[in-house]
């Protein structure tokens, strides 16, 4: 990754950044986050990058934008104001994670207790994955 100019980030080791500019001139960061075979890059144009990375490496045929990461959902969203983002969503994560331990109760015949009313703390319509409320300063 630093041949090509990206350094690893302080945070994380498996984020690494690199300067760029956009087409318009408007300066921004690339991102390509690696975990072990599964790789995210963020990008205006991120077919540059990823040629010379399989270059050097064997990737899939199926290069696009992203669905799925480390298990979650990618979606691209437009925000109230506007913009577009991208968003990572556990849904279906958490759902095959709950089917596994339902699953694994029911080979030792044992069941969940159900507590409280089963009720959810929003409603359905909430989308926390495209909120942009500014955090305020807690002093």
């Amino acid at each position: 990754m630093e041949t090509m100019g990206y350094r690893p980030t302080q945070v994380d080791p498996d984020v690494w950044i690199k300067r760029a500019t956009k087409k318009d001139g408007e300066p921004y960061y690339k991102l390509m986050l690696i975990y072990v075979d599964d790789v995210l890059h963020i990008a205006e144009h991120p077919g540059e990058d990823m040629a010379k990375l399989g270059r050097e490496y064997r990737l899939k045929d199926n290069v696009g934008p992203p669905e799925r990461y480390l298990g979650g959902n990618i979606e691209k969203v437009q925000t109230d104001d506007g913009s577009v983002a991208w968003s990572l969503s556990s849904y279906d994560y958490l759902i095959n994670a709950v089917q596994q331990v339902k699953d694994e109760l029911i080979k030792k015949d044992l069941t969940l207790k159900q507590f409280g009313t089963g009720l959810r703390p929003y409603p359905a319509c909430c989308r926390p994955e495209i909120d942009v409320t500014p955090v305020l300063d807690e002093k």
